[in-house]
């Protein structure tokens, strides 16, 4: 073989490992953005429903502090009328000893 048919060879072979190295940088290149894309996607559905979970939760508490608030108003009225029963209690009994060590 001639030196002029191995340099033509030897510059094809080039050629066709650079071309090779620029395919494969190419699909890489696609394959990563592809894969940065789709993360960004999943990270932007999980920071909605995280976000839609935080609300929820919020809403959860606020309703859980209201229910609270409303049951010891609810103690709290009970207690009132168990304080009002005994003192009318007492009164009634006052008065009914009254009638009797007046008789």
């Amino acid at each position: 073989p001639s030196k002029k048919s191995l340099h033509g060879r030897r510059k094809r072979y080039v050629l066709n490992v650079s071309n090779t190295v620029y395919n494969i940088e190419q699909k890489t290149d696609h394959f990563l953005k592809c894969q940065h894309e789709q993360r960004q996607e999943i990270n932007q559905e999980y920071s909605h429903q995280f976000l839609a979970l935080v609300v929820m939760s919020n809403i959860d508490v606020d309703k859980i502090k209201k229910q609270a608030e409303k049951l010891s108003n609810l103690q709290a009225i009970n207690s009132c009328r168990q304080k009002a029963v005994v003192e009318e209690a007492r009164k009634q009994m006052d008065i009914l000893e009254r009638k009797l060590t007046i008789e």
